[in-house]
This record gives structure tokens, sequence and C-alpha cells, in this order.
């Protein structure tokens, strides 16, 4: 991320023209630690995330760690969230606990 991050800003190209995609891993799951590792990974990119994904489902906590994201995207700070390797009974859980999609 630090790379990606020095690598815009030296590009010339405007930021607004620039999509960044990142993922938590599935060590970062739960709220706390999804917030805490959104604000490690923009400090490391020193710029907003455009989509932020939950990488895998198998960290355990998904429902938090969701709630986490919708918190970010809510105060600004990240633009999307979305999630990664999901299958059907993954997305359930987030439906079935009433979380906005």
């Amino acid at each position: 991320e630090e790379d990606v991050g020095r690598a815009v800003a030296d590009s010339g190209i405007p930021r607004e023209d620039i999509f960044i995609t990142t993922k938590l891993a599935t060590d970062s799951h739960g709220y706390e630690n999804a917030i805490e590792a959104t604000h490690d990974s923009m400090r490391k990119l020193k710029t907003y995330i455009d989509l932020m994904l939950i990488h895998s489902p198998y960290g355990g906590s998904i429902v938090e760690t969701w709630d986490a994201l919708v918190r970010l995207q809510k105060q600004g700070e990240v633009k999307s969230i979305g999630v990664s390797n999901f299958g059907v009974k993954h997305l359930k859980a987030i439906e079935d606990h009433e979380r906005p999609t």
C-alpha cells in the first residue's frame, strides 16, 4: 500500500482519475480490527480508499466486520465497500442480520 500511495502521488495523474481498491486481511475481521486496519491502509496510501473489500469470509465476525465498513462509508472515509471470495451462505449471513447491502 505504501508503494501504491507513492506511485499515485508521483504519477501526476489527478487522484480523482485513479481508483484504489484494497482489502481487509482475514486477521482484520471484527468491528474494531476492521476500522483500525482501514485507517492503517489509509495512512500507508496517504489518500482515501475508493473500494474497501472484506477479502475472505473465513476470519469470522462477518457481520461485525461489515458493520465497521458501513460506518466508515457513512463517515466518508471510504467511498464504496464490498466483499471478495464470499459464497451465497456468507452473503446470506449479512442479509439475515438485516444489514445494509
